[in-house]
């Protein structure tokens, strides 16, 4: 037996989907969720029925927390590494950015970004291999705790290449666009 309809809207708000991001989940038009919310249409069993169903799958991804997405494998460097070394870290394990510490304290990151856009600014092949992490480096990835839900992870990767999972006062994980994308 399916929910009341009356339930949608709540739902919907609740989750923070505009009609249309419902209509798109369930297969159905933006204007047939407008009717069903303001009562004025009752709806075939079929069409509330994909509606709630879509309501639920969203619902379950969104209990999904930071320890549910993160990859635990954290690649580091020093500040003091060169920049010759970041590459080969890169390349051997396949990521794109690395966690920069000054000993066991996060102080920074780096990306394959970073590199591309020194070599855009005319950096010579030569100024790279020289050059210490720390000159190329760019802030420390924001931080969160394993149980930060999915939905504030995914507002901070809009900004920013990835996000520090912490446990413990300790990174225990880390999460980039692609593990958002292995949750879909």
């Amino acid at each position: 037996m399916l929910p009341d309809v009356k339930e949608i809207k709540s739902r919907r708000l609740k989750l923070g989907l505009n009609q249309t991001q419902l209509a798109n989940a369930s297969g159905v038009s933006q204007s047939l969720i407008a009717k069903i919310e303001s009562g004025k249409i009752d709806c075939s069993y079929s069409k509330t029925k994909s509606i709630f169903d879509a309501l639920e799958k969203i619902e379950e991804k969104s209990d999904l927390t930071a320890k549910n997405i993160m990859n635990s494998h954290i690649y580091s460097i020093q500040e003091k590494s060169s920049l010759q070394d970041a590459v080969q870290i890169m390349r051997k394990h396949g990521i794109s950015q690395l966690i920069v510490q000054d000993g066991s304290q996060m102080t920074g990151s780096i990306s394959e970004k970073d590199l591309l856009d020194k070599i855009a600014l005319g950096w010579k092949s030569e100024q790279l291999t020289r050059a210490k992490v720390s000159e190329v480096m760019q802030d420390a990835f924001p931080t969160i705790n394993e149980d930060t839900p999915l939905k504030i992870a995914s507002a901070l990767l809009e900004k920013t290449l990835a996000v520090i999972v912490i446990k413990k006062n300790k990174p225990a994980g880390i999460i980039t666009k692609t593990d958002l994308l292995k949750t879909l």
